[in-house]
């Protein structure tokens, strides 16, 4: 099965291969793309048969991060689903649609197992310490809530901007380990 030219199941023993299917883009990340992912995790959910899920990307990356052109297209800015303007309003339950592409494979009954990929922007790095050390103390939403806040704190930094930039032209990045 296939979900918007975008994600493609296939469940054989048990086992569902979700592959990401943008290999041109290297899967970065559009809102069909987000959409397609979330949609693939319900469907999943669904099906009492799969015993493990197994994410990956078709071509040379599991996925590039989000897609940069997609940012600037003002249609996929601003359509049914959130926003990229903000990501605080909680669009799917307690998430909004980008968060919701992740949290959807938290909330299955079965392992989940997925090649990860990430930059070490110092900005993220403290970010994700800061929601780690409140996790015990927040609900599922607060947590959510707030990694939307950080993120919008991040989107458009030097630092994130270095982080696509390198991974677009397969090189370490360089950050500004300064900036608080």
């Amino acid at each position: 099965m296939v979900i918007d030219d975008r994600v493609e199941i296939n469940i054989e023993g048990g086992v569902a291969d979700v592959r990401l299917q943008r290999p041109e883009k290297m899967n970065a990340l559009d809102r069909r793309m987000f959409k397609a992912i979330a949609e693939a995790g319900r469907l999943l959910a669904e099906d009492t048969d799969v015993r493990v899920v197994v994410v990956s990307g078709e071509g040379r990356a599991f996925c590039a991060g989000l897609d940069t052109s997609s940012v600037t297209d003002s249609a996929d800015k601003e359509t049914e689903g959130g926003s990229l303007n903000s990501l605080e309003p909680r669009t799917h339950g307690i998430a909004n649609l980008f968060q919701c592409a992740a949290w959807v494979w938290r909330d299955l009954p079965v392992p989940v197992i997925a090649a990860v990929i990430a930059g070490k922007n110092p900005e993220a790095i403290r970010a994700n310490k800061r929601l780690y050390n409140l996790s015990h103390q927040l609900s599922a939403e607060e947590g959510l809530l707030m990694e939307s806040v950080e993120q919008d704190k991040i989107m458009g930094t030097a630092n994130q901007l270095e982080a696509v930039l390198a991974q677009i032209e397969g090189r370490a990045p360089t950050f500004n380990q300064t900036v608080t």
